[in-house]
């Protein structure tokens, strides 16, 4: 990907649910025999060490915040499909009924007790999602 240098972009981690912006204070061109390398230096606020080469840090670059939005709702989006879908089979292989559509209503069965689940947003990251938050 090609970034300009005083350009912000926010980095998604891989490891982890966090988002961060990034200033590009520096494009890096490398000739060599073996062809020609483009590197990015980036800044990231409130760190001890500022300035980080782009490609060490284990990141999905994002131009915008829209497009990272997206990604984050599209891969939530298709967690939680999976999970339905896992649980629809499991209704079918242990109840021996077809489940296709979501009840009106949801049954509270945690007693008031928090559940948190794992959620998992693609490209190795994971979401914590609090089930009795969520409000139907």
């Amino acid at each position: 990907m090609k970034y300009d240098v005083g350009q912000t972009v926010f980095l998604l981690s891989k490891r982890d649910t966090k988002v961060f912006p990034a200033k590009v204070v520096e494009e890096i061109t490398r000739k060599s025999t073996e062809g020609k390398t483009v590197s990015y230096v980036v800044n990231i606020p409130g760190r001890k060490k500022t300035e980080f080469f782009l490609e060490e840090l284990n990141v999905e670059v994002f131009h915008d915040a829209d497009s990272l939005e997206k990604f984050m709702v599209d891969s939530a989006s298709k967690s939680i499909k999976k999970l339905i879908e896992l649980a629809q089979a499991k209704a079918r292989s242990d109840f021996g009924v077809e489940v296709t559509e979501a009840p009106a209503a949801i049954p509270n069965t945690t007693n008031g007790v928090d559940e948190v689940t794992e959620v998992d947003l693609g490209n190795g990251v994971k979401g914590r999602v609090d089930l009795s938050a969520i409000h139907m």
